[in-house]
């Protein structure tokens, strides 16, 4: 009888083992992502990220649904490496950046994100993005990005595309 016990001891324990290792694994590997996503973007553990709201272009107090998407995105992003998020809307704010990673989040399409199209004419002049034509809405250059010569077009659920910039102004250099 006392065998039994022995062994079914042995084999919680060793459950237990195996099922805390696999656990403190699948930790350090997310920690790994989580980090490597972070060093892309830019952001630092205990370092500030400010993120730029874009507003619909025909109603200027509601976000579009993907931008809430991307939002919540780089929250949980920032906030899985312990940055400070600090949130702000494109057509008010008019101050620097400073030492925080900035999101600007939608584009300038419609005046909905001023702030991202000062971005692309300032520090990306060979970007240009192709308005919305609302007369001819199956248009694929609308809504397109054109870099150097090269379109890319949009198809809503089909193509759709994002532009990632990483530069850091000269006064931060």
């Amino acid at each position: 009888m006392s065998d039994v016990f022995v062994n079914l001891a042995v084999g919680l324990v060793t459950s237990v083992v195996s099922g805390l290792a696999v656990w403190v694994w699948q930790r350090g590997r997310r920690s790994v992502v989580l980090r490597r996503k972070a060093a892309f973007f830019g952001l630092e553990p205990g370092g500030t990220c400010l993120i730029i709201l874009s507003h619909k272009y025909n109603v200027p107090r509601a976000m579009p649904h993907e931008a809430v998407h991307a939002m919540i995105e780089v929250v949980t992003l920032a906030q899985g490496i312990g940055a400070a998020i600090t949130l702000e809307d494109g057509e008010s704010f008019r101050g620097g950046n400073g030492d925080r990673t900035e999101f600007c989040i939608g584009g300038p399409a419609g005046g909905s994100n001023r702030r991202a199209g000062g971005h692309l004419a300032a520090h990306l002049p060979g970007v240009t993005l192709r308005p919305y034509d609302p007369a001819n809405p199956g248009d694929p250059r609308s809504l397109s990005f054109v870099v150097g010569g090269r379109t890319f077009p949009w198809h809503r659920g089909d193509r759709e595309h994002a532009l990632v910039a990483r530069f850091t102004p000269p006064e931060a250099a």
